[in-house]
């Protein structure tokens, strides 16, 4: 990655119960998280992938920031969810499964949560957000319960 860390923001996907949402840890005065919403997968059937698209406004991710200048995002993706118990979920993030919403835009761009995003922030046209969506594939074993798993969000400055 290009110039030097900004800021490491973190999420919680969530299987069955909610349990805590984004937290914002060191970031840089030209980047702040106003907000953020987390995955939910909800009730996990055995056997059956359950995918959560970024167009689900009631089950997807929402980073919400705001800032100026270009910056480049990396999303740091977990391999699956667990539970206290030991249970896990694989999950898959494929193309499409982010997406930026800038300002005043009603059409998201999407891009693969797998590779790094550019995203040019303007304070005078207000914040952006960035939307992700993915896929748990509860195995035919799957123990039901809540399990849960931490997306990083990288944020680096790559220019002004």
């Amino acid at each position: 990655m290009r110039g030097g860390l900004g800021a490491l923001l973190a999420l919680v996907l969530c299987a069955g119960a909610p349990r805590a949402g984004f937290t914002q840890t060191g970031a840089p005065p030209e980047v702040v998280l106003l907000q953020g919403r987390q995955l939910v997968f909800g009730s996990l059937i055995p056997g059956v992938p359950e995918r959560v698209s970024t167009t689900d406004a009631a089950r997807r991710a929402e980073l919400v920031i705001e800032g100026s200048g270009t910056v480049e995002l990396m999303l740091l993706l977990p391999d699956e969810l667990s539970s206290a118990d030991g249970g896990r979920v694989p999950l898959r993030f494929a193309a499409g499964d982010a997406a930026v919403l800038g300002p005043g835009s009603v059409e998201a761009m999407a891009f693969d949560p797998n590779r790094p995003v550019t995203v040019t922030l303007d304070p005078e046209r207000g914040p952006t957000r960035i939307l992700i969506g993915g896929t748990a594939l509860a195995g035919d074993a799957h123990v039901g319960g809540t399990y849960h798993a931490t997306i990083s969000v990288a944020v680096v400055n790559s220019g002004t």
